[in-house]
């Protein structure tokens, strides 16, 4: 839909509208657990579900498209199973072929493996340092309402920055600023300055994630852009739920300050290993 030279302006604009979403759902969602308590809250989002199944089922589906389809079902879905195979194999082969491609897939798998058990962990951490049980709802809301205006921001800096520098360089250097902001973070006691280097998170977070796609787009033909992305997605999910996991364990023996530690460290790591091996190839 769009070409190279808007690509990154297109992923932008993308992520910004996301940021937007989860600045005002986010605000929403804090509010109405701090007045109607837990239970209710849950019932008005099963609501929202249902709302969106109905304007779902209101979509018109080509009748072209119907007709053209095979009457043997087993057939359909034997095709499927072959193509989708078949489309895997290609989508590796293509991933192997192309250097850029896989450093970008294997800096992104590491850095879902670190930071998708993050997230559960601030509602811990706002309990224990950040105001109490009573304030959890409204603090966690207003704190990942500024990661979505931290977002936006984002969205609009990586616009500006993202044509002027190497794209891989500023990726690793990124994830290198969320590490030690995230080590910030789980140092701070007072909830003005966590909500100011959350915010600084939100920013971190768009700009890489529009950063990944962008070059995956960029350096992918139209014939394998789907591939990679499907090869992506179906490793990105299953690590972010092993993520989860890990997170939930280490609660039981440490703190989630000292998991959020833990993970800025890793986070500095891994950027920094990335930035030597690019450099030594550079000279080689």
């Amino acid at each position: 839909m769009v070409d190279k030279d808007h690509l990154l302006e297109a992923n932008s604009i993308r992520s910004s509208l996301s940021s937007i979403n989860m600045i005002v759902g986010y605000s929403i969602g804090g509010i109405i657990v701090s007045i109607f308590g837990n239970d209710v809250s849950f019932l008005i989002d099963s609501l929202t579900f249902i709302i969106i199944a109905i304007l779902i089922a209101f979509i018109r589906i080509d009748e072209k498209a119907q007709e053209d389809k095979s009457e043997n079902i087993f057939d359909d879905v034997s095709k499927t199973i072959n193509n989708i195979v078949s489309e895997i194999k290609q989508g590796i082969g293509f991933i192997k072929d192309s250097r850029i491609i896989r450093q970008v897939i294997n800096l992104n798998l590491l850095s879902t493996l670190i930071i998708s058990m993050q997230t559960p962990l601030v509602y811990i951490f706002v309990k224990n340092y950040l105001g109490g049980e009573k304030l959890l709802a409204a603090r966690s809301g207003m704190l990942f309402s500024l990661a979505g205006v931290g977002g936006l921001i984002g969205g609009i800096l990586i616009n500006s920055i993202g044509k002027k520098f190497n794209n891989i360089s500023i990726m690793t250097t990124v994830l290198l600023f969320d590490g030690i902001t995230l080590i910030a973070f789980s140092n701070s006691k007072i909830f003005l300055l966590s909500s100011i280097l959350f915010t600084f998170l939100g920013v971190i977070f768009v700009v890489f994630e529009t950063l990944t796609d962008t070059i995956i787009q960029e350096n992918t033909n139209d014939d394998n852009r789907g591939k990679v992305y499907g090869f992506l997605g179906s490793l990105v999910d299953p690590l972010s739920i092993i993520s989860l996991g890990i997170g939930g364990a280490l609660t039981s023996v440490l703190s989630a300050k000292a998991i959020f530690i833990l993970c800025g460290i890793s986070e500095i790591t891994v950027s920094l290993i990335y930035k030597v091996c690019n450099k030594v190839k550079l000279i080689n």
